[in-house]
């Protein structure tokens, strides 16, 4: 059968790292946003809002009242509109770190543009959302969404919010990181008389997510937009054209129409639809492994009902162009159906909600078959980027690995998905399980207590319950340490990765290991400063029971521990250890659960096509007898056909035998 065009497979799902990293120098605790472009050897990211550590407790407290209950200190949790930062780390595997931020005078983040208010619209932007980058002329630029309260009114009396979207550039040398809006005078007639913010666009096309293409040998700069229709959640992707040099003049710009490009905003038609909704816009970018235009977006139920998103931003979609190769007449060439790549933790306390919004690619980074994506989460303990690495082929493994995400199978269940929550009495090998509290913390918690990280000294103490487990992160007590347990439920090989991130600067920092219960060698540890963070990668072979346990533990006191440790994981199964996958014995038609044929018709080892219980001469005429075949019962190692290499390989078995 032949392979369908959109036929890609997501390979490998990790996620890397949170941003923004610990002790930026912007002091940035938490932002959304994060499209990024590079120019020469630095990527320069523009984010949405951003939350910055302006009273230096390390992130702690998120509003501080007077007695009178007015506010004296906006803390870290009320934003400020979108910042800019630069790095020239390349390599996106291990983290994107060295993100050196613009600074206001205080040494905080500073806005990558100043609000404005605008006397031609009689109306003052509330915030401003970075959108997507581009080089153009050697230049930075990126499209911004200015959002504001217009002067009227819904049925209920409250203002509404209306988005335009605008183009900024950095001026001068693109290091300093200084931008200026470009103003179009047909939106600001007063552009003359100094900056105004006289954007591009307004209304229900907001065109901000640039691509470079060449057409015929002419540069142009692809812009893409995402509309709304009905019936709720179906959402259209328009997209304009524009040459690098014509940038900044919105009479420049062409639109899509169906069947070529016209002038007339009015006349735009959708390039594909998503009945599923796109709650923010698609990033789209060449794909060098599948040879198509790729376009990765948040989805998963989202649509708007009076200004107001609805749904769940919980699931990573994408797609690819019906047309292969580079050519710009691909991306109007038609798209093949969405399909989820990845299905992201939703909040276990609320549901799913606004886990996984504004996904990006960044082809800044990766090599074809790998993807960095980021993804924003807003919950009650979390606001920043999750960086994930996919990867991606135009043919399925055979050796599929299943991913394991810790904080997705999160339950309050103990054996649930596989997994126990569980206490450690200090370094001594005995685990007791923990205790589940449904009404106030909904989290697994012990029967200690320590002092909260926040409290402000004043007696009596402010306590809160340890050690606890939550979501993604947990903290010890005093005596005892928090334990998240995977039980295998089969042999096989298990590679681990992820981050641990202990979260606050105000204690002595955390020690984090991963352990085989019953004994055996330590399969990894580290030490972390406070507020510092790590990644790891370990693999191991496992046995089905085997207890694999993620261990926070303090390093001296128990203050201050909060710790980020949710490992994701790839786990290919080999019940019968035979030295052939679950997965691959699936596609083979081999049995899983047998190693070895008990008779002439017991159809259990792979490679033993006689069912002999040997690896002999015989296998190897039977599987030469079916050279170039594609039957997926002689394409052992998965090759797509019966080729000498495979033949190769089974030689090398030659001899080995099995017991029934």
């Amino acid at each position: 059968m032949a392979r369908a065009a959109n036929d890609f497979y997501v390979t490998g799902a990790r996620d890397v790292c949170h941003l923004p990293r610990p002790g930026n120098n912007g002091k940035v605790v938490g932002q959304d946003g994060g499209s990024s472009v590079r120019l020469g050897g630095t990527t320069y990211f523009v984010f949405g809002d951003t939350n910055r550590d302006t009273n230096d407790d390390g992130g702690l407290t998120p509003i501080i009242y007077d007695e009178e209950g007015e506010i004296v200190d906006i803390g870290d949790w009320v934003p400020i509109s979108a910042t800019i930062a630069k790095t020239t780390d390349s390599d996106a595997s291990d983290c994107i770190d060295n993100l050196i931020y613009k600074e206001d005078e205080n040494g905080n983040a500073a806005r990558v543009l100043e609000l404005k208010p605008d006397p031609d619209l009689a109306v003052n932007e509330e915030t401003l959302w970075g959108a997507g980058a581009i080089v153009a002329n050697n230049d930075v630029y990126f499209y911004y969404n200015s959002v504001h309260f217009p002067s009227m009114q819904d049925l209920l009396g409250n203002p509404v919010r209306a988005m335009d979207t605008g183009l900024a550039r950095l001026e001068g040398d693109p290091e300093d990181m200084n931008a200026r809006r470009i103003c179009v005078a047909s939106r600001a007639p007063s552009c003359s008389t100094g900056e105004r913010r006289g954007t591009l666009w307004q209304g229900a096309l907001q065109f901000s997510q640039p691509l470079p293409v060449t057409d015929g040998g002419t540069d142009w700069i692809y812009v893409f937009a995402p509309t709304h229709l009905a019936p709720a959640g179906n959402t259209a992707v328009h997209v304009a054209r524009v040459r690098p040099q014509g940038i900044s003049a919105l009479a420049n710009y062409q639109y899509w129409n169906g069947s070529g490009w016209v002038s007339s905003l009015s006349q735009a038609q959708p390039i594909f639809n998503d009945p599923a909704g796109i709650p923010n816009m698609p990033s789209i970018a060449y794909n060098t492994e599948l040879g198509r235009y790729l376009a990765v977006y948040t989805c998963g139920s989202s649509y708007m009902v009076d200004g107001k998103w609805i749904g769940e931003w919980s699931k990573i979609c994408a797609r690819t162009a019906q047309m292969p190769g580079e050519s710009a007449a691909a991306i109007t060439g038609g798209w093949n159906p969405s399909k989820v790549i990845y299905d992201c933790p939703d909040d276990f306390a609320l549901g799913p909600n606004l886990d996984c919004y504004s996904a990006f690619q960044h082809p800044e980074y990766g090599n074809g078959d790998t993807i960095y994506v980021t993804t924003g989460r807003l919950t009650p303990n979390r606001y920043g980027l999750m960086l994930r690495e996919f990867t991606i082929s135009k043919t399925p493994l055979l050796d599929q690995p299943s991913f394991i995400n810790a904080a997705s199978d999160y339950s309050d269940t103990q054996l649930d998905n596989d997994w126990i929550y569980q206490i450690r009495p200090g370094p001594a090998s005995e685990y007791w399980f923990l205790g589940w509290e449904p009404i106030i913390w909904n989290v697994w918690i012990g029967t200690e207590q320590i002092i909260a990280p926040w409290d402000d000294g004043v007696p009596p103490p402010l306590l809160i319950p340890a050690p606890l487990l939550d979501q993604d992160s947990g903290y010890p007590s005093a005596n005892i340490d928090p334990v998240r347990t995977w039980l295998a439920p089969a042999g096989g090989d298990l590679r681990i990765r992820g981050e641990v991130w202990n979260q606050f600067s105000c204690g002595d920092g955390v020690k984090a290991e991963i352990v085989r219960q019953g004994g055996g060698p330590e399969l990894w540890s580290e030490t972390l400063p406070a507020g510092g963070s790590t990644l790891y990668d370990v693999s191991t072979q496992v046995q089905a029971g085997d207890a694999i346990s993620f261990v926070i533990a303090k390093n001296g006191s128990a203050t201050c521990d909060n710790t980020y440790f949710s490992p994701t994981m790839e786990f290919l199964a080999d019940s019968d250890g035979d030295a052939s996958s679950d997965a691959a014995e699936q596609t083979i038609g081999t049995q899983a659960f047998d190693d070895c044929p008990d008779n002439s018709q017991d159809d259990a080892w792979p490679p033993d096509f006689d069912k002999d219980t040997a690896i002999t001469l015989n296998d190897i005429l039977i599987l030469a007898d079916h050279y170039q075949s594609t039957d997926a019962r002689y394409d052992i190692f998965g090759e797509g056909s019966v080729n000498i290499p495979t033949i190769l390989k089974l030689a090398l078995q030659w001899g080995s035998s099995c017991e029934p």
